[in-house]
């Protein structure tokens, strides 16, 4: 068979199922406060802006030297 490239479309509707799926059985399984995870993910967020800023002025950076 000859190997073929993934469509972008099936893979984003793959990994959404997946998360949803992820995010179900964690439900089911842990019992959490929505305000708990609403901090969980405001803290996730600004941890993933910071680590993008950084690579972004990192990035510049060596792209001149």
């Amino acid at each position: 068979m000859k190997p073929h490239r993934t469509d972008p479309v099936s893979l984003v509707f793959g990994v959404v199922f997946l998360a949803a799926a992820g995010l179900w059985l964690t439900a089911r399984l842990v019992r959490l406060d929505v305000v708990t995870v609403g901090w969980f993910v405001a803290g996730s967020l600004v941890l993933l802006g910071g680590l993008g800023l950084g690579h972004a002025l990192t990035a510049g950076r060596r792209s001149r030297g």
